[in-house]
């Protein structure tokens, strides 16, 4: 039987080779003197540490790409947060008139404690209305560094000490 395996192999690659497609003998007659070689065979030390070494450039770029965008969310989290505080925050400045206080700031305790807020009030062109800006500063975690968020907005001076003053701009 297995005469005639190895001899039909034999007829079947001379025929294969007649036709001009080149196949690898060693491969397929291994394959048919022992069945089991082919099903039990498994990856050599040379495709193992080829497999391993490019896990070992590919990794790191990877875990390092992981990395910079987790930062990157973090930070934008934050300063959406920052933005969100600062517009809050100026709201109620003018709407308790209290936005004429220079110099003002605090922060937002307890439910934000690691933000901070500023309110600065100047002319803003000789006419009766005034520049209000409330800046939000925090810590940034991922590089310990301060960042901050500045919305600014124009108020009508005629209206102090109303309690009531016009919100004619500011960042959106």
């Amino acid at each position: 039987m297995n005469e005639e395996l190895q001899i039909s192999n034999f007829k079947f690659q001379i025929e294969r080779q007649k036709r001009g497609v080149a196949i690898a003998t060693g491969a397929v007659k291994s394959a048919i003197r022992n069945p089991q070689s082919a099903i039990n065979k498994g990856f050599t030390f040379v495709e193992v540490l080829a497999t391993m070494m490019l896990m070992a450039i590919v990794l790191p770029v990877v875990m390092n790409g992981i990395t910079m965008s987790l930062s990157a969310a973090g930070y934008a989290k934050q300063q959406s947060e920052a933005s969100m505080l600062a517009q809050g925050k100026m709201t109620e400045l003018i709407a308790n008139g209290e936005w004429q206080q220079a110099g003002a700031g605090g922060n937002f305790a307890p439910d934000h404690p690691e933000f901070r807020w500023t309110a600065q009030v100047s002319d803003w062109d000789g006419s009766d209305l005034m520049q209000l800006d409330v800046t939000v500063t925090w810590t940034w975690r991922y590089k310990n560094s301060e960042r901050s968020v500045t919305l600014t907005t124009l108020v009508s001076s005629s209206l102090v000490g109303s309690g009531i003053a016009s919100n004619t701009g500011g960042e959106r």
